[in-house]
């Protein structure tokens, strides 16, 4: 895998075709994120035991608020994901991390990944217990389930 930067653009070029770059997200991309987060929480959290509009208002709120550390994906110039990393005292928080459906099972998950632990070591997140395929993804790349959170989701730590 090559790595560099154009323009303040990081990007990689994984397998012989594809190009990955991540560009930083804009207050278009808030509607795009709030969709993804609302997806998971109706079908991964109990809603029915937690105050959803609440619930929901609050992520809306993040991701107008802290939009500007968020980052898109792209492959071959197409949208394909979104990932924020942030400083948490001393470890970095991988928060909402995302590859849409249609470009899953393509590595482009794997690689962006890979990366991102390259630059970030200690890491953790949080991940829905129900999902299994991301618990899988970060159980490939050292994660392991450090605490549950509730009933629904797990914090997963990488050292």
């Amino acid at each position: 895998m090559l790595s560099f930067v154009v323009s303040g653009m990081i990007m990689w070029v994984i397998g012989m075709l594809e190009m990955i770059s991540v560009k930083s997200a804009t207050i278009e991309d808030v509607e795009p994120l709030y969709e993804l987060n609302r997806t998971l929480i109706m079908r991964y959290e109990d809603i029915e035991n937690i105050d959803l509009e609440r619930v929901l208002a609050w992520v809306k709120g993040k991701l107008v608020d802290h939009i500007n550390e968020y980052n898109v994906i792209y492959c071959d110039e197409k949208k394909v994901g979104y990932y924020c990393v942030t400083r948490n005292e001393d470890l970095w928080e991988l928060d909402d991390f995302y590859v849409f459906e249609e470009y899953r099972g393509r590595g482009i998950g794997s690689y962006v990944l890979s990366e991102l632990i390259k630059r970030y070591p200690r890491m953790f997140l949080y991940v829905f217990r129900g999902n299994t395929r991301a618990i899988g993804l970060y159980e490939r790349f050292g994660f392991k389930v450090s605490k549950e959170v509730g009933n629904t989701r797990y914090i997963m730590m990488r050292e």
